[in-house]
């Protein structure tokens, strides 16, 4: 009981590992000023994963259905993109890519 399991929390809990890998060894993997498109960038694992791409120096933006009510941080970029309309997807791709850069 109060134990979290699944897919989301089994990838969390690998991103979080390998994040403090590359803490601890950045001659191997460098971030620093590329461009990270982090899909629900607002739900609880994406603001994780944004926070912590951030901190390793990553141009982050974070993409969910809705822009935040509030914004808190300017160290992380926001755009709306709904993966599942796929009508236009290509086109908001390369909007994106024009405002912040190739992934």
């Amino acid at each position: 009981k109060g134990l979290f399991t699944g897919p989301a929390v089994a990838m969390a809990v690998h991103f979080i590992y390998s994040v403090n890998t590359l803490k601890n060894n950045k001659h191997l993997f460098q971030l620093k000023d590329r461009v990270v498109y982090v899909t629900g960038g607002l739900g609880r694992i994406g603001k994780a994963v944004c926070d912590e791409l951030s901190k390793l120096g990553a141009v982050v933006v974070g993409l969910d259905r809705s822009l935040p009510e509030t914004v808190d941080r300017t160290d992380i970029h926001y755009s709306v993109f709904d993966i599942t309309n796929t009508e236009h997807l290509e086109d908001r791709l390369l909007v994106l890519q024009k405002k912040f850069g190739p992934a």
